[in-house]
């Protein structure tokens, strides 16, 4: 994150896109956040409640962005769509 001087936003989208299973505890969550805060000043996710547990914003993205490419999917099923998500 601080040598490739991304955000963590932008760090979790760049792994998320190689590897789209991972799942970060929200202890995890919290100590990048306080990590980028320290040294940028400011945080690019934030935590929002949940049921059980809070949940990163940036999670809403990627749910948004399974739940589009799985409409493409029905919408084009005869072209028999293959995807690693």
């Amino acid at each position: 994150m601080v040598h490739e001087n991304m955000s963590l936003k932008d760090v979790y989208y760049e792994v998320v896109s190689i590897r789209r299973v991972i799942s970060p505890n929200s202890g995890f969550w919290r100590q990048m956040i306080e990590y980028e805060k320290e040294k940028t000043g400011q945080t690019t996710v934030k935590l929002l409640p949940g049921t059980k547990t809070t949940i990163p914003d940036v999670y809403l993205t990627k749910c948004k962005a399974v739940r589009d490419l799985n409409n493409l999917k029905t919408k084009y099923s005869y072209l028999n769509f293959q995807s690693n998500l």
